[in-house]
């Protein structure tokens, strides 16, 4: 009842706010993430009563102690999953994206390499760049990064500019170029 009684909030509440663009508003599901606290106590409650009922086996041994070390413990272990301000390439990809939109003319056209990502920076620099230039696309590993594929990739986009993260040998082959890792290059 919980889960379908929030989710029916959000949607009364952004098809009232956006109407039929309520469904994809991007923070529609962002706010329905807010349920995973709740999936989670109800998954462990639920396994907890499964395991206790069908595979327990009855011991005297009062472990009590490593669930209060594992709940104490816990966030300090994985507090670089929790963070994202202690992810420097997070913070470099924005402040070279924030430099980059002072040096390019506004509505140049602009294409991001990131062959060695999965997209999450990405994101980031479309996000800084994209009210400034004529963002036309990234490469992401993804998309296979082959000396063809990159050149194809330039060719269909025709960038003027044109920011890389990492350069691969695959990479400033398909552009012509020599660059040193582990910099990036505009």
């Amino acid at each position: 009842m919980l889960f379908a009684g929030y989710i029916l909030f959000l949607l009364f509440v952004y098809t009232s706010a956006f109407g039929g663009n309520g469904l994809v508003a991007p923070s529609f599901w962002r706010f329905n993430m807010h349920l995973g606290g709740a999936c989670v106590v109800f998954g462990t409650v639920c396994t907890a009563l499964i395991w206790r009922r069908f595979f327990a086996i009855r011991q005297r041994v009062n472990l009590a102690w490593l669930a209060i070390a594992l709940i104490l413990c816990a966030p300090l272990a994985l507090a670089y999953k929790i963070r994202f301000d202690l992810h420097p390439p997070k913070i470099y990809v924005r402040t070279v994206m924030e430099k980059v939109v002072e040096l390019v003319p506004r509505g140049s056209p602009f294409i991001v390499f990131d062959v060695t990502g999965n997209g999450e920076f990405e994101v980031i620099a479309r996000y800084v760049a994209t009210p400034y230039v004529d963002y036309r696309g990234f490469f992401t590993a993804g998309y296979v990064p082959t000396v063809q594929n990159l050149q194809k990739y330039v060719r269909v986009k025709q960038p003027e500019y044109i920011w890389i993260h990492v350069p691969t040998a695959e990479l400033q082959e398909a552009l012509n170029v020599g660059l040193k890792p582990p910099h990036s290059y505009f």
